[in-house]
């Protein structure tokens, strides 16, 4: 009897346009579901400069054989975080992809806020897949392709497969070794779950293809991180939702404060904040009980006691 061949596992990881089900994704898995395994790893509203702290755990978590970057939808060009930064990001994905030896290929889709003839991010791209001979599949045209400034339409989805199916045609291969040794976790976080004693209280948050533990947070009731070692602490992600609200982080020296609610908590997603870095070895994590004045976008505020989840501490080397 003939054992079946294993498929190929290709992971694709990107935001919230990835995200989408069964979207782009779904539609190239339904073609090539006997070719390939296609999964999709995606975190809307966070940026590659965010990405490059988890990617290293979402790689674990799935051990792909092949890795599509589509990275070119999130909107950071004119954020402080501009082409210099992008590219120790790129280095930190593609350090990752070597270790594990993972091929990798990327897929670059458009908006409609962005000068195509003088892109800096596709141009970054383009060069760095020629010196490395890495596949790429850039589309420019936005005209009929969205329904929106960055999501697909119904034939933008299709296009959108049809470039993702090609360039798993095309013959791809795994980072230099190089890349691991310039960038070996540099970037990194800590799951707030592993670092509590058992029987703390939590939640699996779970959204296309991306799932992590949080630590449930309530006014009153706080709690201590401890560390093993002294970290480079300059962010963390939680929750954002209709309950959420500020987290205070305390450590020896001063504190910090994460904004966990926006003007879109009539829903929850997961969420980041960036701050100024600090070094700790223990935090104490305090869920705030003001209630937010921010207006939503749809629907009243919830004015119930504020429950928080905390998720990562974002680590940085020096």
């Amino acid at each position: 009897m003939n054992t079946p061949v294993p498929l190929k596992k290709v992971l694709v990881v990107g935001f919230s346009v990835t995200a989408e089900t069964p979207g782009f994704v779904g539609a190239a898995q339904h073609n090539l579901e006997n070719i390939f395994d296609i999964q999709k790893a995606a975190i809307g509203g966070i940026h590659p400069h965010d990405l490059r702290h988890l990617f290293d755990s979402i790689m674990e978590t799935y051990r792909p054989d092949i890795v599509i970057l589509e990275l070119s939808t999130a909107g950071f060009r004119q954020l402080k975080f501009g082409a210099g930064d992008h590219l120790k990001s790129l280095n930190a994905l593609l350090g990752c992809c070597a270790r594990l030896k993972a091929k990798v290929a990327f897929l670059d889709l458009p908006r409609n806020d962005v000068d195509y003839s003088n892109d800096w991010l596709y141009d970054m791209h383009e060069k760095i897949c020629h010196e490395h001979d890495f596949p790429i599949v850039q589309i420019k045209k936005v005209t009929g392709l969205l329904r929106d400034f960055v999501h697909p339409s119904e034939e933008g989805i299709k296009v959108y497969s049809l470039a993702l199916q090609e360039l798993l045609s095309r013959d791809l291969r795994v980072p230099s070794p190089n890349f691991e040794t310039a960038n070996h976790h540099q970037y990194g976080a800590l799951l707030a779950h592993d670092l509590l004693c058992a029987g703390a209280a939590s939640r699996l948050f779970r959204r296309s293809g991306y799932e992590v533990n949080c630590v449930e947070l309530t006014p009153g009731k706080p709690l201590e991180l401890k560390l093993e070692t002294p970290e480079i602490i300059s962010g963390a992600t939680f929750l954002m939702g209709p309950r959420s609200g500020m987290i205070r982080l305390t450590y020896d020296g001063g504190e910090r404060i994460a904004n966990c609610y926006d003007q879109f908590c009539y829903y929850e997603r997961f969420g980041l904040n960036k701050f100024e870095p600090f070094t700790a070895t223990s935090i104490l994590l305090e869920q705030l009980p003001d209630i937010p004045q921010t207006a939503l976008l749809k629907g009243d505020v919830d004015t119930s006691e504020r429950r928080g989840y905390l998720a990562h501490l974002l680590t940085t080397k020096t």
